[in-house]
C-alpha cells in the first residue's frame, strides 16, 4: 500500500493507458491468427469460360491427286456355264419348214401372188380366215412363173360355181393340152381341140348340192402319159408318147365364163425323168443255104 501510495497519480493513469492498450493489441493478434487458419471457401462457378477465338491457319488440301502410273494388272475372271433352260411349248419358236427344190406349196395365207402371173379379175378372198384365188371374169388366165419341171405330180383344191369352168393348161411335146374341171366333178382331157379322155362327175342330180362345193383335183405328168382324178371319182388317163415334159402350168377360165372359180391348197412334186423306152434289138440276119 505503502509503495502504491508513492506513485504519482498521473503515472498511475497511463500505466493503466498502456495496459489496456496492451490487451486490445492481444486481442487483435489472435483474431487476425484465428481469420487465418480458418478456411474460406471460394464460391465455384459452374459457367464453361468462353476462350476468344483464335485464328489457326488453314492449308489447302488439294481434291486433285497427281495421276500415279499403275501397272496393268491382268486378272483371269473364271468363266462360268450358262444355264439354259429346256424349252417349253410356249417359248420354243415355230421355224418355217425347210426349203424344198422339188416341192412347191401354195395355200394364199401369206397373200404373197410374186410365184403368180394374173391377168385383171384375180384376187385373194378371205373365207373365214382362208385365203383363196378367185375370178369371175371370162378369158382368165393365172399363171404359175416359178414352177417349170418336165416331170411333176400335182394336186389342188377347185371350187366351180354353175355357169362356170375351171380349165389347166399344160403343154409337151410340141402339142397343147387342157383338163376341164365341171361344177359336178366332172374331168375331160382335150388336145388341139380333140377330147381324149373324159370321166362323170356327181352321178345323180339329187347329190349335186346347191352350193358350189369344194373338189380335191390330182393331176400326174411322169412322162408319155397324162392321168387326172377328182375325189374319189372315176379317173381318166391318156398315153402318149409324144408327152415327153410338161411345160408351164396355167389356170384358165373359158370365154363364155358365167361364175366364179376359186383355187387353194396347190402342191407340186418335182418326179424324176422316165427311163428311156427300150430300143427293139436289129434282128440277126439269118445266113440262107445256097
Amino acid at each position: 500500500m505503502r509503495a502504491i501510495r508513492l506513485l504519482n497519480p498521473s503515472i498511475l493513469v497511463k500505466l493503466v493507458f498502456v495496459l489496456m492498450l496492451l490487451l486490445m493489441l492481444s486481442f487483435t493478434s489472435s483474431s487476425l491468427l484465428a481469420q487465418d487458419e480458418t478456411p474460406t471457401e471460394v464460391p465455384l462457378s459452374t459457367e464453361t469460360p468462353v476462350l476468344p477465338p483464335t485464328d489457326v491457319p488453314t492449308e489447302t488440301v488439294p481434291t486433285e491427286l497427281p495421276a500415279t502410273p499403275t501397272e496393268a494388272v491382268v486378272t483371269e475372271t473364271p468363266v462360268t456355264p450358262e444355264f439354259t433352260p429346256p424349252p417349253t411349248a410356249e417359248s420354243t419358236p415355230v421355224l418355217p419348214p425347210p426349203v424344198d427344190p422339188d416341192y412347191f406349196f401354195e395355200d394364199f395365207q401369206d397373200a404373197d401372188l410374186s410365184a403368180w402371173i394374173l391377168t385383171p379379175g384375180w384376187s385373194l378372198l378371205d373365207e373365214n380366215g382362208n385365203q383363196v384365188l378367185t375370178t369371175a371374169a371370162p378369158s382368165s388366165s393365172a399363171a404359175l412363173s416359178l414352177v417349170s419341171w418336165p416331170y411333176l405330180s400335182l394336186s389342188f383344191r377347185a371350187r366351180v360355181a354353175p355357169g362356170a369352168n375351171l380349165n389347166l393348161n399344160l403343154s409337151s411335146g410340141g402339142k397343147s393340152y387342157q383338163i376341164t374341171v365341171g361344177t359336178d366333178g366332172a374331168a375331160s382331157l382335150t388336145s388341139e381341140g380333140q377330147l381324149l379322155a373324159q370321166s362323170a362327175g356327181i352321178s345323180t342330180d339329187a347329190e349335186v348340192p346347191a352350193e358350189p362345193i369344194w373338189h380335191t383335183v390330182q393331176v400326174l405328168a411322169p412322162g408319155t402319159m397324162l392321168a387326172v382324178k377328182v375325189d374319189e371319182l372315176t379317173p381318166l388317163s391318156y398315153s402318149d408318147p409324144s408327152l415327153t415334159g410338161i411345160g408351164p402350168l396355167v389356170f384358165t377360165t373359158a370365154a363364155e365364163n358365167a361364175g366364179a372359180v376359186a383355187l387353194d391348197d396347190i402342191a407340186i412334186t418335182r418326179l424324176d425323168a422316165p427311163p428311156p423306152p427300150p430300143v427293139p434289138a436289129e434282128p440277126t440276119p439269118v445266113e440262107q443255104e445256097t
